[in-house]
């Protein structure tokens, strides 16, 4: 029992650091940060996601023994719709107007009053390639 406790206690304070660690890069190199933040959305996303399906994949094939096609149909159908979204909404040059995200702007790219819509498309050439978007100019 007194194992566990120590155990817990030194992951969670590995856990404290590296979060300080990290709150005291972002701060001290804030253009940077902002240069990359794309890159670390991806990664949290990706490890979110990752960790999820490496704990539900082997419980969802002990449930069912079709878990496997519905594993496929689910990827397919995901990257199918990526592709679509890449295809008709980032590849569009002749209209600049809309973006990417579920962030809520207004006109000067700036997070709009609490209560607001959120802007599900509004594109920019940017955003579909992975740089932050430009001001409206």
């Amino acid at each position: 029992m007194e194992n566990t406790f120590w155990t817990a206690l030194g992951a969670s304070s590995l856990a404290a650091l590296v979060t300080s660690l990290g709150i005291y890069v972002i701060r001290r190199f804030e253009q940077w940060g902002r240069d990359n933040i794309i890159f670390f959305i991806c990664f949290a996303a990706g490890v979110l996601i990752s960790v999820s399906f490496l704990h539900i994949i082997p419980t969802a094939f002990g449930m069912n023994a079709n878990a496997h096609f519905f594993l496929l149909a689910g990827y397919l159908g995901l990257h199918l719709f990526n592709r679509f979204v890449n295809a008709f909404v980032c590849d569009k040059e002749s209209d600049t107007q809309y973006e990417i995200g579920l962030i809520p702007l207004d006109q000067q790219n700036r997070p709009a009053p609490s209560g607001s819509p959120a802007v599900i498309f509004r594109r920019s050439p940017g955003v579909c390639r992975g740089h932050p978007p430009s001001a409206p100019g």
